[in-house]
């Protein structure tokens, strides 16, 4: 009676063990790649072209535009969003939002 009491709290502590280092290597490629987008937000400077933007984060998911304005959302992997609005094909404002 003792042998399967025994293999389940054996069972139990490595499962255990397992859960903590799954989660622990989740949140690292979560920063990792939370790190990456920010850092391409950050390269981005107002007064840039669409073109020079587009050469940083690649092309972007929505694009919302009239005459003389274009405003672009992408949505990354890491579930962070960049928004870009660009006046006459000038970046103007910039924003960086993790969800």
């Amino acid at each position: 009676m003792k042998r399967p009491v025994g293999l389940l709290l054996v069972g139990t502590i490595v499962l255990g063990f397992w859960f903590a280092y799954t989660l622990n290597h989740n949140i690292l490629i979560t920063k990792q790649q939370l790190n990456t987008s920010y850092v391409k937000y950050e390269r981005l400077k107002l007064g840039m072209s669409l073109i020079e933007a587009e050469e940083i984060l690649g092309k972007s998911t929505k694009v919302k535009q009239s005459p003389t304005t274009k405003i672009l959302v992408l949505e990354n992997s890491d579930l962070s969003i960049i928004t870009l609005i660009f006046i006459d094909n000038k970046l103007k404002e910039k924003r960086f939002t993790r969800r």
